[in-house]
């Protein structure tokens, strides 16, 4: 599970493999970190400075990103994709949008809007990427309604479907890109909801989403997912069809 933020500057231990020892290293220069690379090597964050880094733990080299970027969200496996946030102009007005920084490229491209537009200055979040960055997901502003997204190289921007009474957002992802946790907006509150490769999506608490609570992590493979429900902490397995 991939689901971090840390809001002081404070860089996170490295461990080798080989040894059990651990040291931490306070870093004025990062303001906060967005999150961990599984193996722990990388480290994306925002500097004191402003703008956006890449911290390689394995060589302590702070790659600075591009200065359109202007937050970091979360990184690839690898370290080679950044999820962010950019800046865009339209018509004279400036737009946040969800984009991805690539290695290669060394470049920001943002992921696109949709039909429809934003009632504000934001088009879209970033929350998360899979494992090798080919997808990431977050929520998208569709009017003044606020709807999951799921976005992949292959095949752009995709609205997830809207559940609920609206209100939603796709927070995690699994490793394949495949399943996505988040919440909808229930009778009550925030409802935990899953959402497939396709865009259709279920509340885990049907018809009405009377249980308030949200989907946080999802492991590597999408079986297990760690949440709230009815206010306590919860796993739910096999997808989400049971939970404990």
């Amino acid at each position: 599970m991939r689901d971090l933020a840390i809001t002081v500057a404070i860089t996170a231990a490295f461990t080798s493999a080989a040894t059990s020892q651990s040291t931490f290293e306070f870093r004025s220069d990062l303001d906060a970190a967005a999150d961990l690379s599984p193996d722990g090597r990388f480290i994306v964050g925002s500097l004191d400075s402003g703008g956006v880094y890449r911290l390689d733990l394995a060589t302590g080299e702070v790659l600075v990103l591009p200065s359109e970027g202007l937050y970091a969200a979360a990184v690839s496996d690898d370290g080679k994709f950044v999820l962010g946030a950019i800046a865009v102009e339209e018509d004279g007005v400036s737009y946040q949008e969800s984009a991805i920084w690539s290695e290669d490229s060394n470049d920001w491209s943002a992921l696109g809007s949709v039909p429809g537009g934003s009632c504000d200055l934001s088009r879209s979040s970033p929350q998360e990427l899979s494992a090798d960055g080919s997808v990431a997901v977050g929520l998208v502003w569709v009017g003044c309604d606020s709807h999951g997204f799921r976005w992949s190289a292959k095949s752009g921007m995709m609205v997830l479907e809207s559940l609920g009474n609206g209100t939603n957002r796709a927070s995690v992802v699994s490793a394949d890109g495949n399943l996505i946790g988040g919440f909808a907006q229930g009778s009550f509150s925030r409802s935990p909801t899953v959402w497939g490769p396709s865009g259709s999506g279920a509340l885990l608490d049907p018809p009405a989403g009377d249980v308030i609570g949200e989907i946080h992590g999802i492991s590597d493979d999408g079986l297990v997912l760690l949440g709230e429900w009815d206010s306590d902490a919860t796993i739910f397995r096999n997808g989400g069809t049971t939970r404990e």
